[in-house]
């Protein structure tokens, strides 16, 4: 099993792409594929995987990344049964 950036960088160099085609922040992809970041951010992964023209499934599976527990949020929201007011002085 490859690591993501061993993977982001073949699939960057197999399209002869630079650094800067797949992130505003070269110096974050450069840390990628280097292997001094090991887990980045979905997001960051989702937009590296748009640039490179594939889905976030194929850049990520057979690969040591795996998602982090704080970025498993739920968009929902809470609804509290009591009325409460609330008064600033």
């Amino acid at each position: 099993m490859e690591n993501i950036g061993q993977r982001i960088k073949k699939m960057r160099i197999d399209k002869e792409l630079s650094q800067d085609n797949l992130h505003t922040s070269q110096s974050l992809i450069s840390q990628i594929e280097s292997g001094r970041i090991v887990n980045p951010q979905e997001s960051v992964l989702r937009i590296i995987a748009e640039n490179l023209e594939v889905t976030f499934d194929e850049l990520v599976n057979n690969t040591t990344w795996e998602e982090s527990k704080s970025e498993k949020k739920s968009n929902g929201y809470a609804i509290s049964p009591n009325e409460m007011t609330v008064q600033l002085d």
